[in-house]
């Protein structure tokens, strides 16, 4: 399988559909690519110097995603807070939290709900809040 560049602004090579080098010389493995082969590569790759850090499954991450306070009125922030509370338990369970605080202050309204677990969970949850406001 040949490399493809992947030019500006990521400056990475793709090489088949689950392996990248980036930039700083870093090889990700997509979670699609065959474990056997994967396998192959990482010993084969340690056999000729290269250091395979030894990892484990991904630490969820957490994620809060904040609007600006100027954003929601006094008015639709307590309509938003009504409506976290009627569906407090749907919302709980599709993102797996005990909690749906809402912190407001001058400057922004932070959501701190999420767990980020797999590429496009954070676009999501985004584009969730976002459309929730």
């Amino acid at each position: 399988t040949t490399a493809e560049y992947q030019y500006m602004p990521t400056c990475a090579y793709k090489i088949g559909e689950c392996y990248t080098v980036t930039k700083s010389g870093d090889l990700e493995i997509s979670d699609q690519a065959d474990r056997k082969e994967t396998e192959r590569l990482l010993a084969e790759l340690a056999s000729r110097g290269y250091a395979v850090p030894h990892t484990s499954e991904p630490e969820s991450k957490g994620l809060t995603v904040q609007m600006p306070a100027d954003f929601l009125t006094e008015h639709t922030l307590g309509n938003l807070r009504q409506i976290c509370e009627n569906k407090a338990a749907l919302f709980q369970a599709a993102f797996q939290t005990d909690s749906l605080d809402i912190i407001s202050s001058d400057e922004k309204v932070e959501f701190p709900w999420f767990t980020v677990e797999q590429d496009g969970d954070a676009d999501a949850y985004c584009t969730f809040i976002s459309m929730l406001c």
